[in-house]
């Protein structure tokens, strides 16, 4: 199901990526690489807690954090481009279970992205939208807690969709805010000498992020 799902949105891009270019002509600054960097808080939603060293119920208290994002991509057009997004997420555990934890989750999500943009010359506003899927390597740690000292990742399914708008700096550089829904599947860990396994369900993060784009 994963797999067809990937090979699903990789025809959608080749597809959506050669009908503008057969119908619309583009210039020199609608065309080429780019690279995208962006970073802000990142609010997240208790996952439930499905295991704790054994069968368990009850949920996963997340304080708000933090995510850095990075991007390289290709504008085809000026309505469309593709790209490669990694970065962290990081958010520290308040409780698990309802006890006190000293524990960190994290996320460094691996995506291909899809944009869709609207850049007009005689326009400053550049506003956006993209959707992108991949995975996700979810890193458990504790400190000293809980009876448990270490971490382990797991890697799982991964999602996200995004809109924000830019303003032109110049026409290599654009400055901006945007807001991110970010999703990754249960993942589980076996952590250093906890003899058992943790499981969380699925994660799903809300991020604000102050973005830059600068075009090559």
């Amino acid at each position: 199901m994963k797999t067809s799902t990937v090979v699903s949105f990789g025809s959608l891009i080749l597809v959506a990526g050669l009908a503008p270019l057969s119908v619309a002509p583009v210039s020199g600054q609608d065309v080429g690489f780019y690279f995208t960097g962006g970073i802000g808080p990142a609010i997240a939603q208790d996952p439930d807690l499905k295991e704790f060293l054994g069968p368990t119920g009850g949920n996963v208290e997340l304080d708000p954090g933090f995510h850095l994002g990075v991007a390289g991509g290709y504008n085809f057009t000026r309505w469309l481009g593709v790209e490669m997004e990694s970065g962290f997420i990081v958010n520290n555990i308040d409780r698990i279970g309802g006890a006190s934890a000293d524990a960190t989750l994290s996320h460094v999500p691996f995506l291909a992205n899809i944009v869709l943009r609207y850049e007009d010359q005689n326009c400053p506003v550049i506003p956006y939208f993209t959707a992108g899927l991949g995975g996700d390597s979810s890193v458990l740690w504790f400190d000293d807690s809980l009876g448990l000292d270490g971490s382990d990742s797991d890697v799982v399914f991964a999602f996200q969709i995004s809109g924000g708008v830019r303003y032109r700096i110049n026409d290599y550089m654009s400055a901006g805010l945007e807001y991110k829904f970010y999703h990754a599947d249960d993942a589980s860990w076996h952590v250093e000498d906890s003899g058992g396994r943790i499981r969380f369900g699925a994660t799903a993060v809300h991020c604000i992020t102050a973005v830059f784009n600068m075009k090559f």
